[in-house]
């Protein structure tokens, strides 16, 4: 069952990413403000004359991201960039203050292709979970109908606070 405050935690979760970006030299814009929970991405990150787009995304106490259904995933484009905020540990709320949580920064093309390839894995053999929520988990794959693991624990490898990736997507568009 959908918890009550699970927007709220979506908007402080924003708004957070939003002081992080800004601690980081960016200057923030803020889409939700122009359209109400705007469909894929949630502040523009502006740094000079350069912008990228960002798609915001927390999980509340379990260490999974839920990204989307597979067609907004797939219009994540290559320039943007995905922040992710997880709890620190499973099974505790996300804190946002130092050391209660952990943010992962993933390039657009990666959050979108490497997460529906692991979708897509699961959906064939599983047919009636095709349209459901594209998710990561933080866990161990048991069996090789699930990838979802690994894309975790791939992505946390590489992009846990990783913000030189918005380099590498801004040295792409060159």
């Amino acid at each position: 069952m959908r918890r009550a405050d699970t927007a709220v935690v979506g908007q402080t979760a924003e708004q957070f990413v939003a002081s992080l970006l800004i601690a980081h030299g960016f200057r923030v814009r803020d889409l939700n403000a122009v359209r109400h929970n705007n469909p894929l991405y949630d502040l523009v990150a502006i740094r000079g004359r350069n912008e990228v787009d960002i798609s915001v995304k927390c999980a509340r106490a379990k260490r999974e991201l839920r990204l989307g259904s597979p067609h907004m995933v797939a219009q994540l484009r290559d320039d943007c960039v995905v922040m992710a905020l997880l709890p620190s540990k499973k099974g505790e709320d996300i804190q946002f203050v130092p050391g209660g949580f952990e943010l992962l920064v993933v390039p657009g093309d990666v959050a979108r292709d490497e997460s529906l390839a692991a979708h897509n894995h699961y959906a064939a053999s599983h047919p009636g979970s095709a349209s459901h929520s594209v998710m990561v988990k933080d866990k161990v794959d048991r069996n090789e109908f699930t990838r979802s693991g690994a894309v975790f624990k791939s992505w946390r490898e590489r992009y846990l606070d990783a913000w030189s990736t918005f380099d590498l997507v801004l040295a792409r568009r060159k």
